[in-house]
């Protein structure tokens, strides 16, 4: 097993499978958006760990 911090080129795989992983919980949180992830605020908030040490990505391989 690996840990490593996420390349920005692999931000829209890891949102895509963000996505993909709440696609059953709507049945039990009525609130959830399922394109969040794919969402303007989304999108912010996988590309700003780039911009802030503080909050990282990472990938377990």
């Amino acid at each position: 097993m690996t840990i490593r911090q996420a390349r920005a080129d692999e931000v829209k795989t890891l949102q895509i499978l963000n996505d993909e992983g709440y696609v059953d919980n709507s049945k039990y949180d009525s609130d959830l958006k399922l394109d969040w992830a794919q969402s303007k605020t989304g999108e912010t908030y996988y590309k700003v760990p780039d911009s802030h040490q503080a909050t990282l990505l990472f990938l377990l391989l």
